[in-house]
């Protein structure tokens, strides 16, 4: 019963795929099933944290996605479609309820993934190579 609520917009340049992003109620996040991909994160999860908008993360292999949904509280990672069902039910009885999907992440934890931070990072760790 969620087809009217649900919109798939199909191929749209990069700057309207990120302001849809911003503006939606929440974000579907669908893993890999290859099995490679475990300890790489994709760039669409950053793009996603920094939407400031809840992620519903499936197929649900414990991977470093589920713990830095876990670890920001920007979402949930659904590991079956039974999950799946739950969550969406959850998040819609909350939508019906106050309007909205309420977003619970943590902001300061979300900070460390971003592009600022992340280049701190990789300077630090250039300036103590070249120091060796």
């Amino acid at each position: 019963g969620l087809t009217s609520q649900a919109r798939q917009y199909g191929p749209v340049p990069r700057a309207e795929a990120v302001k849809k992003q911003s503006e939606t109620q929440l974000l579907l996040f669908a893993k890999w099933k290859t099995g490679n991909e475990a300890g790489w994160y994709s760039g669409k999860i950053y793009e996603y944290l920094a939407a400031g908008r809840p992620i519903l993360a499936v197929d649900g292999r414990p991977d470093v996605v589920s713990e830095l949904l876990r670890e920001t509280g920007a979402g949930i990672d659904a590991p079956d479609v039974e999950s799946v069902k739950r969550e969406l039910s959850a998040m819609y009885r909350e939508y019906e309820t106050s309007g909205k999907v309420l977003y619970h992440g943590k902001l300061s934890e979300i900070m460390k993934y971003s592009h600022v931070e992340m280049t701190r990072q990789f300077a630090g760790l250039f300036d103590s190579l070249r120091k060796q």
